[in-house]
């Protein structure tokens, strides 16, 4: 009776490990492609909404944004190229010289999941002065794409090493253990 238990505990314990190593894979890929896709799909559009009013910053846990107030209320922006990027708009040497000055954005209205937006600052005018231009935001739009593709590309180097490709009837690792110490260095 114990034998039909063991036997049954060790297909168990088999068919919870193909499953573990045939959903990891899904995992690590939908990890890497959700940021990887925001990355691509976000595009400056040619028509963007003028918003004015006298410049602030405003903390919103770990962001720092961009706030825009007047008489009608406050607007705050962020310049985060990524799905979680660098919220932060203003060049920290100047930031004394631009607070509570009257500025003019102008922005879009950037979707980052279904049922959520941000508002995107691309061109940012203080006291008629030009401090953001389009193509600054453009150029960090590029350089966070850049840094998705590496990220994405550490996620899948991630798996490649902590995965356990495994002889499910054995049990014991196929992965060639020289080749795993050498690059787990990196």
């Amino acid at each position: 009776m114990s034998m039909v238990s063991e036997e049954t505990e060790r297909n168990l314990r088999r068919r919870r490990a193909m499953s573990m190593a045939l959903w990891t894979p899904v995992i690590y890929f939908a990890a890497g492609m959700v940021p990887l896709a925001y990355e691509f799909s976000t595009v400056i559009p040619k028509e963007l909404t003028e918003s004015h009013g006298t410049l602030s910053l405003k903390r919103v846990g770990r962001e720092v944004l961009t706030r825009v107030s007047n008489r009608e209320g406050e607007q705050l922006f962020t310049c985060a190229s990524g799905f979680r990027g660098y919220s932060e708009c203003l060049p920290h040497k100047n930031i004394p010289d631009l607070i509570n000055n009257e500025a003019r954005v102008l922005w879009y209205e950037q979707a980052i999941l279904p049922a959520m937006t941000v508002k995107k600052l691309v061109v940012l005018y203080v006291n008629g002065r030009l401090i953001i231009s389009r193509e600054m935001s453009e150029k960090r739009m590029n350089r966070s794409r850049n840094t998705g593709l590496w990220g994405s590309s550490e996620v899948a180097m991630h798996f490649w090493l902590t995965s356990a490709a495994a002889d499910f009837k054995s049990g014991k690792s196929t992965k060639n253990a020289q080749i795993t110490r050498s690059f787990l260095c990196f």
